[in-house]
C-alpha cells in the first residue's frame, strides 16, 4: 500500500496508520519498507541502547531495533526499511513503532525537528500540543477537530527547519470513556498501546505543510481551574525540552537545547495548568481556540 506522510511517500507491505498517497507533485522522496530478514547485531556491533522496552543497535545508518510481541525493524537508509513481523503477532503494534519510532532516525537525519505531543491546525497556522503522557494531548487534539481544527499527527509531531509543521499521523489513540465521550461508543476492543486497552481514530487530515503558530504545553497541577500563562525568554526552551523524541546515542542535551532555541525563538508558547482531578477538556480548548484567533498567520 501506498502512503503519504512526513513529506514524503510510503510504499510498505503492512498497513500504517497513516493517509493514502494521493497526486502530491511535492512528495518528491519515497521511503520503501520491504519484508525481510533482520539480523539483531552481537552486543559488540555497533552500540546498544534502550528506549522503555525498546532495545536498538546503530552503527553509521544502519539501525536494528527490537519491539517485544511485535517484531524487528532494520533501517537501512534514508529511503529502506526492512521489516520482520513476529509470526502470529497482530501487526499494528508494529506499523505503530514503524511511524512512531523507526522514522525518527530518518527524519531527524533530514533535519526535522521531532517532538512527542499531537499537532493541529486551523487552516491558517500549526499549532504543537505537548505535555507529559497522560496530559491529554490526543483528547485535546480530537476535541479540537470537533472546532473545526484539523490534525497532523498524533504522538509524533514535526517541524522542519523552515519553521513548518508537517503532516504525519493523524489518527488519535484514546482511551475508551474517552472515545465514547467525544465520538460514540465502539464495539470493537482497542490495541495495546504503551501498556493500555487504547481506540483509534481517524481525525480529520491537514495535509498541506503551515507555519508554526504556537506551542502549548499541557500541565496537570493541584487546582480547581484552568490556569493559561505565556512563557517568554529563556524559560520557553526549559518548558519545550522535555517534549522533544530524544533518541540515546544520536541525539544530546546540547544539540536539543539549541533545536529548542531555535524552533521556538520567534513562537508564542503558553503553559495550560489544568486541574489533575475533574473535567477541564472543555476550558482547554476554549482557551486554545482563543489564542489561535489572535495568532498571526
Amino acid at each position: 500500500m501506498t502512503y503519504q506522510a512526513f513529506g514524503a511517500r510510503i510504499e510498505s507491505p503492512i498497513p500504517l496508520s497513516l493517509p493514502l498517497a494521493t497526486d502530491n507533485p511535492e512528495l518528491r522522496a519515497t521511503i520503501n519498507i520491504v519484508l525481510g530478514s533482520v539480523e539483531m547485531p552481537y552486543d559488540g556491533d555497533g552500540c546498544l541502547h534502550r528506549v522503555g522496552n525498546i532495545q536498538y543497535f546503530a552503527r553509521g545508518e544502519r539501525v536494528a531495533i527490537f519491539v517485544p510481541r511485535a517484531g524487528e525493524i532494520e533501517v537501512l537508509s534514508d529511503t529502506l526499511l526492512h521489516i520482520q513481523p513476529l509470526e502470529g503477532e497482530p501487526q499494528g503494534l508494529l506499523a505503530a513503532y514503524i511511524t512512531g519510532f523507526a522514522f525518527l532516525f530518518i527524519l531527524k537525519r533530514r533535519g526535522f525537528i521531532t517532538f512527542h505531543g499531537s499537532a493541529v491546525s486551523d487552516g491558517r497556522n500549526a499549532f504543537l500540543i505537548l505535555g507529559k503522557k497522560g496530559g491529554g494531548k490526543s483528547t485535546t487534539a480530537a476535541a479540537l477537530s470537533l472546532e473545526g481544527f484539523t490534525s497532523y499527527s498524533d504522538d509524533l509531531s514535526l517541524v522542519s527547519p523552515k519553521g513548518e509543521v508537517y503532516p504525519g499521523n493523524p489518527i488519535a489513540r484514546l482511551l475508551p470513556d474517552t472515545h465514547e465521550t467525544l465520538f460514540g461508543a465502539v464495539e470493537s476492543s482497542g490495541d495495546d498501546f504503551d501498556g493500555i486497552e487504547k481506540r483509534e481514530y481517524q481525525l480529520s487530515a491537514e495535509m498541506s505543510p503551515r507555519k508554526l503558530g504556537c506551542i502549548f504545553v499541557l500541565k496537570l497541577v493541584d487546582a480547581d481551574r484552568l490556569m493559561v500563562a505565556q512563557v517568554r525568554g529563556a524559560a520557553k526552551a526549559t518548558a519545550v525540552f522535555p517534549h522533544f523524541s530524544a533518541l540515546p546515542g544520536l541525539d544530546t542535551p546540547a544539540v536539543l537545547i539549541a533545536l529548542a532555541e531555535a524552533c521556538i525563538k520567534n513562537v508564542p508558547l503558553y503553559i495550560l495548568e489544568r486541574p489533575a482531578a475533574g473535567d477541564s477538556l472543555k476550558e482547554v480548548v476554549a482557551a486554545i481556540k482563543k489564542v489561535a484567533r489572535n495568532t498571526e498567520r
